[in-house]
Order: structure tokens, then C-alpha cells, then sequence
């Protein structure tokens, strides 16, 4: 993908949805055709910095609502921003699970809200003019049947009809900013971690 600072960090990124199989074939990447890689997590479990887990730590001291929905998901950019730039003199591969746009998404998902903009904001400025980009960006795909029979743990109407709304505006974004896009109901894992590291073997070479 185009834009963003000239940092000579080698990387791949591989989102989707929940259920098109990122985690595993990620998995196979790293320990099939990249050993020597590391693996960076962008979803939100654990947070890596200070000030993420200060803000999400539910016993903080910041007592306004107001000011705590603002922070938050400058908080969220803020730690993406760090997961990223940590790796800017790294000389291996790193294999990103999700990246930091697809949290500007979920914003989307939930609807536009004066307390996403200073997040908008950061990210443009952190990931679009000062953040290197990932050499391979690959974007999975499956239908919304498949993604549920995966993953057992959406089950409520309101999760169900999250996914979808994700997919929807995923699938608008990612197959215009992506480098490759693989359906993962067409190819097995292995299949697509293969498609993947030759790819990426030949955007090398170029």
C-alpha cells in the first residue's frame, strides 16, 4: 500500500472479519514460511501502553464520562501507534493480525461520534503521514454462513447482525487499499498462508 513515512520495515498484514481465518493462517506464516517473523497482535485484549490500560482500567481516577469517551479511543490510536513504530528498525519480518485502520472502521460501524474525531484525527496523522505502511496488505474473505459456523461465539442477534455490518464496510474499504485479497471458503489455510508468502517472495524481487 501506498503512503505514509520510507521506512525500510518488512511486513505483512492480514484482517477480515472475525472468522475468516486470520489467526491461523497467521500462525502458519509464522511457523511455516517465516519462522524467524514476529507476530504483533492490533485487536484490543491487552493494551501495551501505559496510558491505554490507565484509561480501560475501569478503577481509574477520571470520575466525567464525557472526558473518559474522548480519551478512549485516543488511547486506542495511541497504543496502535506504539505496537507499530516499535518495529521501525526491525530487521525481520513482522506479521501484523489486523492493523490500525480497521479500528477507524469500527468507529464507522457504530456510527460517527463527536468523540471519534480526535481519534480520526491521531490516526491520520500518525498512520497516513508519519507511520510506515505494511509491504503485503491481505485482506481474507468468506461469507457471513461460514464466518458464524467458525466462530461459535456469536450467537445474539446483535452480534450477528455487527458482523455484518463489519463485513459491509470492510469489504467496501479493503478491496480498493489491499494488495491481495483471498477467499478463504475456496482455499484451505495452508493454501492461503502459501499464496501469501509467495506473493510476498515476489513483491521482494521487484
Amino acid at each position: 500500500m501506498a503512503g505514509g513515512t520510507s521506512v525500510n520495515v518488512k511486513s505483512i498484514c492480514v484482517v477480515g472479519v472475525d472468522g475468516t481465518g486470520k489467526s491461523t493462517v497467521v500462525r502458519l506464516l509464522h511457523t511455516q514460511f517465516f519462522p524467524k517473523s514476529i507476530v504483533q497482535y492490533m485487536g484490543q485484549k491487552e493494551w501495551e501502553t501505559k496510558l491505554a490500560r490507565y484509561i480501560f482500567d475501569e478503577n481509574n481516577s477520571i470520575a466525567n464520562k464525557f472526558i473518559k469517551k474522548i480519551l478512549k479511543p485516543i488511547a486506542v490510536i495511541y497504543d496502535l501507534r506504539h505496537r507499530v513504530y516499535k518495529y521501525k528498525t526491525f530487521n525481520e519480518i513482522i506479521i501484523f493480525d489486523r492493523y490500525a485502520d480497521e479500528q477507524i472502521l469500527q468507529y464507522e460501524k457504530y456510527g460517527k461520534s463527536i468523540f471519534n474525531r480526535p481519534a480520526e484525527w491521531l490516526y491520520n496523522i500518525f498512520f497516513k503521514t508519519f507511520m510506515y505502511n505494511p509491504t503485503l496488505t491481505v485482506y481474507l474473505q468468506c461469507s457471513i454462513d461460514t464466518s458464524l459456523c467458525r466462530k461459535n461465539d456469536i450467537n445474539t442477534d446483535d452480534e450477528i447482525n455487527r458482523l455484518k455490518k463489519s463485513k459491509m464496510i470492510m469489504d467496501k474499504y479493503y478491496t480498493k487499499k489491499s494488495d491481495l485479497i483471498i477467499d478463504t471458503e475456496m482455499n484451505s489455510a495452508e493454501q492461503v498462508a502459501n499464496i501469501i508468502y509467495t506473493t510476498f517472495e515476489l513483491q521482494k524481487i521487484r
